[in-house]
This record gives structure tokens, C-alpha cells and sequence, in this order.
């Protein structure tokens, strides 16, 4: 449980940091992290300089440009060439947003221009001239073959009028791209960096919401952080792992005994490697046992493979194709069992909409499918399976009958912001808990779709007025704060 004074310090320290950054930088709210997150959105580099002697600076030594031809997410991402050394690398000056005494977690995501295979360095330097300190936080060679990188680390600061974090490789013909940098104090969460892959399967309750980590043996690296409302963040790179995020409903009614259930959601989810991933609604029904998807998003495999196809319907804006699948003595929530898979897939990929659950499943009986059963769970879920990428679901409402949970991040930490309140996360590491959810069936060789286009929708993040008054006063605090400091400085240079 963090001390409201604790609180009202960091607020104030963000707002004074916020009224010099570009608007796009984006200080988090104390609810969601305590940092600073990074992605080149607004088209320059936000801050990010160039590691150099005086010398090499003015003989112009790394040129850091924003580029559109590669990506970690969005648009945009910073690349540097005409480096003259190995140490010449982007860095960021973090010391403005240092408490001493904490340990913060650092991320960046890399990606190899030319050569191939780079051998990179993520360090932290602390200090200047010849008092500075160099830590090094993390190596790693990664091949361009194998996408986006993540690079991480932690470390405990005491302050320092210049503190940088930087990113540089062995030679100095390296060209690289960097993307999505984050600097979070350790623990504050969304982005817990330090708590490394889970590799136990794993349930959370939260805010009104049932999470779900799971992957399948128990393989492949993977990492889900809650953010409240619903929201979470995760990645994975790995054999078949889902990230869920909704209700558990007992199975004790059928879905017209709830009558209305419906998403409002938004979303990223990025494919970096492999084909077979699925932004859906996800869940199971027991007596009888079906599995079932509404696929809102997914790679170049169209789930499930071609088989088994039913129809199509139009709902919610777009067009639904359905198909169901058999799964033989596979891995179900009731232990290994056979059982029909159900896949409603959007024609149209889309990553922010509204979901009409409760309308869909009565199309499926209308089209021949039995919705007789009764829900274990209703969930908004990010699979992937042999395959690596990201995403976050930032936006999501679920209403069941009369119930209405959830909200939109930003929404949400205003609101917790207002009240001062603390959410604490209770965590369930579930040992024995059955499988939930069987692979897919796909054709590797036969798997040769066209790229799906991706379409989404004009829905957009709005904030609340709330959070839109809470900003604008933090911002005046912010440039009080600002001049204040400066006389203080004067003063103090006057008295030296």
C-alpha cells in the first residue's frame, strides 16, 4: 500500500516534468506506473540525443532519425547510423524522473538494420566527466531474422544531475533501430519489467475482473500485467499461451439467462514472429462442452484452418464467417476430453469495437449450433501459439444482464486518482488447474494466406472530463513548480 504523501510527491514531480515534455510523451498516472514511456509517436526523438565526446558532436558522429519502415508498435521508431564508435548510441537524460533510493525498470525494444546480427548493450550512466559510472544492465546478439528484441534491467539510483540510459553494440558500423522505452519505478506496475517470463500458469481477481496466464506445458516466455478495469498488457514468445481477461460465471446458467452480454473493447496486438495469434472473446460452456471464439483480430492463419465451415452472418458492423471444429481427446477445462470448438471469425480484422456475445450465440443457434449449455466463463483473450508478439487491451466494458464493469485506462486511474485509493491485486498461482485450451490445427507447409488487412474501426481512447481537469491543474502546479525552481537555483548561485 503506497502513503498518500508518497502519492501527492509523485504527482507533483510528474506535473513539473510534464510541463516541459512533448505532448505525445506520456508521464504515466501514479495509479497506472510511476515512469515514463516512449514510442516516437509524435514523429521526432523525444528527448533521445546521441552518446559523444565534444568532438565527435560536432563533427556530427550518429544521426538519430524517426523512420515509418520498421516499427515495434504504431508508426514509428528512431534509428541511428554514422556512428564513429561503439559507445555512440541513442540515450535518454532520466534524472528528472528519479527518486534516490528506488530502483526503476528499464525496457527498450531493438532491431538490426544492417548487419544481420547485432551484439547490443543496454547500460545506465551515472554522472559525467570522470566521476561517471557505467552499469551494464543487459547483453544480448540478437538477428534481424528474429524481429523486435527486448531489452530490460533494473537498477537502484541515489540521484545524480545527469543520468542517462543509452543502448550501443560492439561496432561501430552497427545501424539499429530502438522503440517503446520505458523507465518505471520498480513495483508501481502496469509494467512490472522486473518479474521476468511467468512460467506458471496463474489467476488473478482485480478490480471486478478474473485474469488468466496460461500456457500450455507450461512453455514459452510469456508476461501478463494487469492495469486495472480489465485493462492488461502482455507478451509472449512461445509454443501456446493465452491472456485472458473477464468473467468466470460458475456454469450454472446458459447465456439466455443473462440475457444482454456485450464488449465495448480497444486494443493493440502485434504479430512479430509466426502467423497463428487471435484478439477474441473466448470461453467455454459445459453440458456440453464447447469451446468457443469470436475472433475480432488475427495473423496471417485464419482460425480454424478452412475447416468445418457453416455461414456467415452480419453483426456489430462487419460480417462473421463460422466454423466449428473437432477436437478429439485434446486438452479441455473437465481434463482431456473431445469436444466442438466454435470459431466466429470477423471478416474484417479490427482491433476496437463493441461485441454483441449474447447476439452472436443466438445467430449460432439459428445457424444449427447448440448454445444449450451453461457458461464456465466469458473472457476477452490475446492467444498465440509458436509464435511472439505484444498487446493491451486498454479499453474494455462488460456488461452481463445488469451488471456494467470495467472502463477505459485512463478513465479508470483518474477515478482511483481522485479518490486516492489503493487496489491491491490478489494473485492465485493455480498448480493443478486443468487446461484450458487445446492447439489449434494448422497446416505449417499449407499455411500461405495473404497478409490479412488490418481495418479497425474509428473508435478512439476519449478521457474523462475528470482526467482532463486533474491534468490541466497538475500542469499549472507543474510550470509554478518549474519557476519556483529556478529561483531557487539563481538564489542559491547568488549566495555561492
Amino acid at each position: 500500500m503506497k502513503k498518500t504523501s508518497r502519492r501527492l510527491a509523485w504527482i507533483l514531480a510528474a506535473a513539473l516534468v510534464a510541463a516541459f515534455l512533448p505532448s505525445s510523451m506520456a508521464v504515466a498516472d501514479e495509479d497506472e506506473a510511476e515512469g515514463l514511456f516512449i514510442d516516437f509517436e509524435d514523429g521526432t526523438p523525444m528527448g533521445f540525443d546521441v552518446r559523444g565526446s565534444a568532438a565527435e558532436r560536432d563533427a556530427g558522429t550518429g544521426v538519430l532519425t524517426v523512420v515509418t519502415e520498421e516499427a515495434h508498435s504504431g508508426q514509428y521508431s528512431l534509428l541511428i547510423d554514422s556512428r564513429r564508435s561503439n559507445w555512440n548510441g541513442p540515450q535518454f537524460n532520466v534524472a528528472p524522473f528519479i527518486e534516490p533510493g528506488e530502483t526503476y525498470d528499464i525496457s527498450i525494444w531493438v532491431l538490426p538494420k544492417t548487419p544481420n546480427s547485432i551484439s547490443f548493450v543496454l547500460s545506465t550512466q551515472i554522472g559525467e566527466g570522470g566521476a561517471a559510472q557505467y552499469i551494464n544492465l543487459q547483453s544480448k546478439t540478437v538477428s534481424r531474422d528474429e524481429g523486435w528484441t527486448q531489452l530490460r534491467g533494473s537498477y537502484t539510483y541515489q540521484g545524480e544531475d545527469f543520468i542517462s540510459v543509452y543502448v550501443e553494440s560492439t561496432s561501430a558500423a552497427d545501424e539499429f533501430y530502438i522503440d517503446d522505452f520505458s523507465f518505471i519505478l520498480s513495483g508501481t506496475g502496469p509494467w512490472d519489467l522486473n518479474s521476468g517470463p511467468v512460467t506458471n500458469n496463474k489467476r488473478w481477481s482485480f478490480d471486478g475482473f478474473d485474469f488468466e496466464y496460461w500456457s500450455q506445458d507450461n512453455s514459452g516466455d510469456g508476461r501478463m500485467i494487469l492495469a486495472g478495469g480489465g485493462s492488461f498488457i502482455c507478451d509472449w514468445d512461445g509454443h501456446n499461451i493465452l491472456f485472458r481477461s473477464g468473467k468466470r460465471l460458475g456454469s450454472t446458467h446458459s447465456f439466455h439467462d443473462f440475457g444482454v452480454i456485450s464488449i465495448e473493447y480497444g486494443a493493440e496486438h502485434n504479430i512479430n514472429r509466426g502467423d497463428v495469434s487471435y484478439l477474441t472473446v473466448y470461453g467455454w460452456t459445459e453440458d456440453p462442452l464447447i469451446e468457443f471464439y469470436i475472433v475480432e483480430n488475427h495473423g496471417n492463419y485464419k482460425p480454424p484452418g478452412g475447416v468445418g465451415y457453416k455461414g456467415s452472418y452480419e453483426l456489430d458492423g462487419g460480417v462473421y464467417e463460422l466454423y466449428v471444429d473437432t477436437r478429439v481427446e485434446q486438452p479441455s477445462i473437465q481434463g482431456t476430453k473431445t469436444f466442438d470448438q466454435y470459431f466466429a471469425v470477423r471478416v474484417d480484422n479490427r482491433k476496437s469495437g463493441t461485441i454483441s456475445v449474447s447476439k452472436h450465440f443466438a445467430e449460432w443457434e439459428l445457424m444449427g449450433l447448440d448454445m444449450s449449455g451453461v457458461l464456465y466463463e466469458v473472457m476477452m483473450c490475446i492467444e498465440g501459439f509458436r509464435s511472439a508478439g505484444n498487446g493491451m487491451l486498454y479499453t474494455y466494458i462488460l456488461t452481463l444482464a445488469d451488471e456494467v464493469i470495467g472502463g477505459t485506462w485512463d478513465e479508470i486511474s483518474a477515478i482511483q486518482l481522485a479518490n486516492a485509493e489503493d487496489t491491491e491485486v490478489t494473485e492465485e498461482v493455480v498448480a493443478d488447474e486443468p487446461v484450458v485450451d487445446s492447439e489449434p490445427d494448422v497446416d505449417e507447409e499449407a499455411n500461405t494466406a495473404e497478409p490479412v488487412a488490418d481495418t479497425e474501426t474509428a473508435s478512439s481512447r476519449q478521457n474523462s472530463p475528470l482526467l482532463a481537469y486533474l491534468l490541466g491543474g497538475l500542469a499549472i502546479l507543474g510550470i509554478v513548480g518549474a519557476v519556483s525552481a529556478i529561483l531557487i537555483f539563481i538564489a542559491r548561485k547568488n549566495r555561492g
